[in-house]
């Protein structure tokens, strides 16, 4: 019966901590004028629906994970249902029709964070439990 318990104690325990590892953050450079996104406006961005960040006249430069890494997956389920291959064969017909632009390809969280911090412009996602200091958090998707 006690080691039910511990197991019991035990599971519990790694969901939590994976409810608070689980949530992103949408974040862009400081000097960005913008202070909050909704969750339809960081799809239409990322998307390429979205040509400027809302009541601005400034155009988001987008970056994005290699579409192998776990994160930029979370990212596209909860922003958009769709599945890195989703993603892939909606991007090519968006750029086939002219419409569209590509994000920027960062390697790791580390290079989203460089790059975000010397673009005024840029705006990427991360695992909300990585650090976010000299970048403004727009929203936080909860998982």
């Amino acid at each position: 019966m006690r080691l039910l318990y511990v197991l019991g104690i035990l599971l519990f325990t790694c969901l939590l901590a994976q409810k608070a590892t689980a949530d992103l953050a949408i974040v862009v450079h400081p000097d960005n004028p913008i202070s909050s996104l909704s969750d339809k406006d960081v799809q239409k961005i990322f998307l390429g629906r979205l040509r400027m960040f809302p009541e601005t006249s400034m155009e988001p430069q987008t970056i994005d994970l290699p579409d192998d890494s776990a994160l930029y997956s979370r990212f596209y389920a909860r922003i958009a249902q769709m599945t890195p291959a989703k993603v892939r064969r909606y991007r090519a017909f968006y750029l086939f029709s002219g419409k569209g632009k590509v994000p920027q390809q960062a390697n790791d969280q580390t290079e989203v964070v460089s790059k975000i911090r010397s673009d005024s412009r840029a705006i990427g996602y991360l695992d909300a439990s990585a650090d976010l200091a000299g970048m403004k958090v727009v929203l936080i998707l909860e998982e």
